[in-house]
């Protein structure tokens, strides 16, 4: 049964989705949760299609009316060209580009890296459109990002120096928001992922990304709420309050311990961490050969990573 806030919420979408659509639209089966999930719209000529409220509000109509579904897939990849040159000028060669819907890889040509693979919702929503490019970028931002730790403190916490503890870790993370979305407490996804005491924050990393369905081409960081430490990927010199995630191991985190991940500082995904168990075994959970880690427990669908262009389903 929804809230009073859930129905407040329902009602101003409605209401914006109203004006903005000048009456267009069927309502009566929306059932809203937040911004980010979708819900069942009504169009008189077409019938239901499922749509976020976000992308909604801010003019997406349905799919066939925008005459989306249905294209073949010469007219979509002249629109994916197109869209792609409108992002990102010339600084990408499509004569390779054999297209079948936004979530299967094409062929791309960067004119600085040379050919790779990419799915194209993911090339468009990025803001590098080439992984090799973004990891460029994120080298740049690490390393003025070390730049600027060093005058701010030269010393880490000794729990850093080396593994603090044995035993396996059980973590919970919650997604608080992203893309501009704040989930309600109650309607946060979440993900209970026992990891491995022999595991570092990069392995974490990895499991977090994998437990909510992205793709890794983003910047990230933890920051532990006790000590302000951060730590990020490919840290260039180690000073300062940040650390490379390789090197930290999750062995220093103790029971309920806190810390925040954020994940692509575009969209801004951000996660509170808790350390719901620690110094657990996890052969006596029935995970005998635990290499890394696993998620034990999931609640609640992970959003759309990027939104969707043509509302392939």
């Amino acid at each position: 049964m929804a809230d009073h806030n859930s129905d407040k919420h329902e009602a101003n979408f409605i209401a914006a989705a109203t004006e903005k659509h000048n009456g267009f639209y069927d309502y009566s089966h929306v059932e809203y949760v937040n911004a980010g999930t979708k819900v069942t719209i009504g169009c008189p000529k077409h019938g239901k299609f499922n749509q976020a409220p976000a992308d909604h509000k801010k003019g997406q109509r349905c799919p066939q009316c925008s005459g989306r579904r249905g294209a073949t897939n010469a007219s979509r990849a002249d629109l994916f060209i197109s869209q792609s040159k409108a992002k990102f000028g010339d600084r990408f060669d499509y004569s390779k580009v054999v297209f079948i819907d936004q979530r299967t890889n094409v062929t791309l040509i960067c004119k600085t890296h040379g050919e790779f693979t990419m799915r194209p919702t993911n090339h468009l929503a990025s803001e590098s459109g080439c992984r090799k490019c973004a990891d460029a970028a994120r080298a740049n931002s690490v390393s003025a990002t070390a730049q600027a730790a060093r005058g701010r403190s030269a010393v880490l916490p000794k729990r850093f120096e080396a593994a603090a503890g044995g035993g396996d870790i059980v973590v919970r993370v919650a997604l608080v928001s992203g893309r501009g979305v704040q989930w309600p407490a109650r309607y946060r996804p979440r993900r209970d992922i026992l990891i491995s005491g022999r595991a570092t924050f990069k392995t974490l990393s990895d499991l977090i990304e994998a437990a909510f369905d992205r793709d890794d081409e983003h910047l990230h960081e933890f920051t532990m709420a006790d000590d302000g430490v951060t730590i990020a990927p490919n840290n260039i010199d180690g000073r300062g309050r940040y650390i490379d995630e390789a090197e930290a191991p999750v062995s220093i985190l103790d029971q309920h311990e806190q810390f925040t991940y954020r994940y692509d500082f575009g969209d801004d995904w951000t996660h509170t961490c808790t350390v719901v168990a620690a110094g657990v075994s996890a052969s006596k959970l029935g995970y005998d050969d635990l290499a890394t880690g696993v998620v034990i427990d999931s609640v609640g669908d992970a959003p759309e990573q990027y939104p969707t262009y043509d509302d392939e389903d």
